[in-house]
């Protein structure tokens, strides 16, 4: 029941973000702002040079929680590659790409704790480029905390039991895609 919880207070948060973005503009982008992510998407690394960076960033999370709190039992691992990391702009160039990790790990925290977790999670997600942050505490009393990259990148700490942990990157495009577009010049 705890995990379907968890699982379901990352899903809001990422359905919390899309709101957010559209509201702050991020919808139906013009074909100006389109080209302009393209522009900029192009002098970034491949997004095949950055895969991996999530699953990096995540096991300094996990390390860093176990450092403080003791071995945690952490579930449901996966990585997916879609646009979360992406602008509406960037989404609509062919070949952008984000990664994205998630994790959910068995442990009950106090208030203490949880505020010790948000600042294990923060200070890692810093020192990795994840600067901008929000934190929000939920009806029910568990805290979430999300940071983001300049370009869209985040990390999300849902804390409860279990804990969940999601990152993403910022939004590249495929080697492929800028192979294409390089011969095109």
């Amino acid at each position: 029941m705890a995990g379907a919880l968890c699982v379901l207070l990352i899903w809001g948060v990422v359905e919390v973000v899309k709101v957010v973005r559209d509201m702050q503009g991020y919808g139906n982008p013009s074909a100006q702002e389109i080209e302009e992510a393209l522009i900029e998407m192009r002098a970034r690394a491949s997004f095949e040079e950055m895969q991996g960076v999530t699953s990096v960033v995540l096991t300094e999370i996990r390390a860093g929680l176990e450092g403080d709190f003791g071995p945690i039992i952490w579930e449901h691992d996966a990585v997916d590659y879609d646009i979360l990391g992406c602008t509406n702009a960037e989404s609509e160039n062919l070949g952008a790409r984000s990664e994205q990790s998630r994790s959910f790990g068995f442990l009950s925290l106090d208030a203490a704790q949880t505020k010790r977790a948000i600042e294990i999670v923060s200070s890692i997600a810093r020192r990795n480029g994840y600067t901008r942050s929000v934190r929000k505490t939920a009806v029910s009393g568990t805290q979430y905390i999300d940071l983001a990259t300049e370009r869209g990148g985040r990390v999300t700490l849902v804390t409860g039991d279990p804990i969940g942990i999601s990152v993403s990157t910022d939004c590249f495009l495929t080697a492929e895609r800028l192979a294409e577009l390089q011969s095109d010049d």
